[in-house]
Order: structure tokens, then sequence, then C-alpha cells
């Protein structure tokens, strides 16, 4: 295990005969300084074993220091304000660690590195995104699920990042491997509130299916929203992501009620 740094502390250990050693660390994504996410994103890119992962966050956040293995255990040194000795046995370790099971929902992870390589972060739910934006995105973002290669969230990572005044990354910019970890979190916790916000468009079953082609159904959606006026299209691309998508939604929903009330009619004759 290594030496904790006092930058990522949570907060300092404290004792007392009442209430014993208190520790106090991260439970939940949000609770994360950017100091702490970072550490922790470059952790997980070099450590696979999530055990190991929320080992090293006890000790780090928490300010455990591990002096030496004994035969029951591990003698180790609390920063408190006088630097307590505890002795922790493998059992209370597994049970203290628990509290970092939130790293195993990557889908929850609602915080994001909001500066990378002189770059500041759009809107955590990407709200004033343009929607051609969203749209090249998301095929990026599919591009790495199929290829599993990094540049495909370098490229995504250009449209979840932006320059003073919005200008876009330029091309030569590369991301750290902890970044673009960060950028792939972070884009699973967008396609999870997104979903959970337009449940029309995004279809739980189709979504969900490795056939489902969204680039296309969006591309399908785009043209009934137009009436087939091609005019119309480059205006919608260049509103709001969320805007546009509340209307795929609605239009959504309308095409799922049609189809219901034709299927009912069909099955009464």
């Amino acid at each position: 295990m290594p030496r904790t740094s006092g930058t990522l502390l949570t907060r300092q250990a404290s004792y007392s005969t009442d209430k014993g050693l208190q520790l106090y660390g991260p439970t939940c994504w949000k609770d994360l300084t950017q100091d702490q996410l970072r550490w922790l994103l470059r952790l997980m890119c070099r450590c696979f074993e999530r055990a190991a992962v929320k080992t090293y966050m006890f000790c780090t956040f928490c300010g455990v220091d591990v002096k030496e293995r004994t035969s029951e255990g591990f003698k180790c040194v609390v920063r408190t304000p006088k630097r307590k000795v505890v002795y922790l046995r493998p059992w209370q370790v597994q049970s203290l660690i628990h509290q970092f099971d939130f790293i195993d929902h990557v889908e929850d992870c609602d915080v994001r590195l909001e500066h990378v390589k002189g770059y500041h972060a759009v809107d955590i739910n990407m709200r004033k995104v343009t929607f051609e934006d969203y749209l090249l995105a998301e095929r990026y973002y599919q591009l790495y699920l199929i290829h599993r290669q990094d540049r495909f969230l370098n490229q995504l990572a250009r449209y979840l990042y932006h320059g003073d005044d919005d200008k876009a990354i330029k091309e030569d910019v590369k991301f750290e491997p902890e970044e673009l970890l960060g950028v792939f979190f972070w884009y699973q916790h967008i396609k999870k509130v997104l979903a959970e916000n337009f449940p029309n468009f995004f279809r739980q079953g189709d979504y969900e299916s490795e056939d489902y082609d969204l680039i296309a159904e969006m591309n399908t959606q785009i043209r009934a929203l137009t009436g087939g006026d091609v005019l119309k299209e480059s205006a919608i691309r260049q509103i709001d992501c969320w805007r546009a998508l509340t209307e795929l939604d609605a239009k959504a929903r309308e095409i799922e009620i049609q189809r219901k009330q034709l299927e009912k009619i069909k099955n009464q004759n």
C-alpha cells in the first residue's frame, strides 16, 4: 500500500475516547475532489483489480499509512493530529473498503475532470451543446465500443471539452490515459441521464441491443421532424441537443401510439 498524500485526504481522521477512531472518505463519485478524481482515474488505468483500487483509495483518502505486515494483519499509522497507531485485520480492511463500491458503477459518474490540457468541460449533461456535436460524440463513442481504440475516445473528448469562447480543441492535442478514461466514464453517465429523460426515443430494449444503430435511428427521426425539408435539417442540427431530443422523444412517443392503435385495429379485424 502506498503512503498517503496530504492533498488527497478527504478529511483528517479524528480520535476520541467516546467515539473511537473516525476515518473519512468519499462515498460517491460526486464526493471526489478534482485531485482525487484524477488520481483515481490514473490508478484505474494501471490497476484492473477493483479490490486493490479500493484498498489504495482507503489508504490515500482516509490517511492510513501501512507500516508493516503482522501475523494478524497490518500495523498502520493514521493521520490524526497525534498520528495514531492502529492494527487492522484483513477482514476489517475488506469491510472498510466497501464505502468505495461506487466505483463499480461508472454510469453513475456524475463528476468529470473540469479542465484538461487547458480546455474546460461542457455542461455535465451536455446541455447547451449543439445537436450536431452530440451526434458526432455518439458516433465516436460507438466506434470506440466496436474497435476499443483510444483515438476514438480522443475524438469524443473534442465534443466534451472546449477552449475559451467555445473554441474547438486543436487537432494535435492528445489526452492522457486517465483523461480518456474520465471521458469514457463521463459519457456513460450522459447516456444514462439522456435515457432517463427521453425514454421514448431511447427505448430500453432496442437501445441496449448490440444491433441497434442509434445514428440511423436519429437520422430517421430527423427526417420525420423536418417533413423531408432538407433546409430544416441544418437548423435542427444547430439547436441545443436537449431541445432536439425533446422533440425526437415526443415524435417517438407519437409513432409508438400510432403503432399500438394500428395493431389494435388489426387484431379487431
